[in-house]
């Protein structure tokens, strides 16, 4: 028994690591940075990122938070942008690295939902984080793009979006039209497979 918690206490101490905050992160914190009240809750959320055991859980949760509820810091602040692209980064990484199926779809959904309101609200100055999203969308692999394909919020949906209101002189067109192509591909496939459509769509609205 004693040898069994000696193991055990060495296998939790070596999740308990000294964590220094990635300065690639420090210009969320540098966005943020009005916000007194957030400093611990953002100071957490970067330790985190920083982490080499992440708890994408976590972070996908804390990010949505940053990202979404304070989106109008991103429009604003003259590194929001820089910000905005780091956000659909992390987002991207949740997608491919996360253990749990639940995690990844939410983290789809964040990123879906981030660019949706870049493209409805973000104006030409958050260009640059739309062609960064879209770039960390079709750079996924068939399993890990699978979560997008299947998310309430439609690529397609988002791409009009784009069209009718943002600035697209600063937009990688071309590469959005090749995303768009693969995920319209990638719902014919999904919709091929369902033996049920109706038992599936039901399920999926809560009847």
């Amino acid at each position: 028994m004693n040898i069994k918690s000696k193991a055990l206490e060495v296998n939790l101490a070596s999740y308990h690591v000294d964590v220094s905050i990635d300065e690639r992160y420090m210009v969320l914190q540098e966005v943020m940075a009005s916000y007194r009240g957030l400093s611990e809750k953002m100071e957490a959320f970067l330790k985190e990122l920083s982490h080499p055991y992440r708890n994408w859980g976590f972070i996908v949760s804390e990010a949505r938070t940053f990202a979404l509820d304070y989106f109008h810091q991103l429009r604003k602040h003259e590194k929001g942008c820089d910000a905005a692209k780091l956000y659909a980064k992390i987002f991207a990484s949740a997608v491919k690295a996360a253990q749990r199926t639940e995690v990844k779809s939410d983290a789809a959904d964040n990123l879906l939902l981030l660019t949706r309101k870049m493209a409805r609200e973000g104006g030409p100055q958050l260009a640059e984080a739309i062609n960064v999203a879209f770039d960390e969308i079709g750079n996924l692999g068939n399993e890990e793009f699978s979560f997008f394909v299947k998310s309430y919020y439609q690529l397609t949906d988002i791409a009009a979006t784009i069209l009718e209101k943002a600035d697209v002189s600063n937009l990688d067109i071309p590469a959005i039209n090749s995303l768009l192509l693969r995920y319209l591909n990638g719902v014919y496939r999904f919709w091929q497979q369902e033996k049920d459509c109706m038992a599936w769509l039901e399920k999926e609205i809560g009847q």
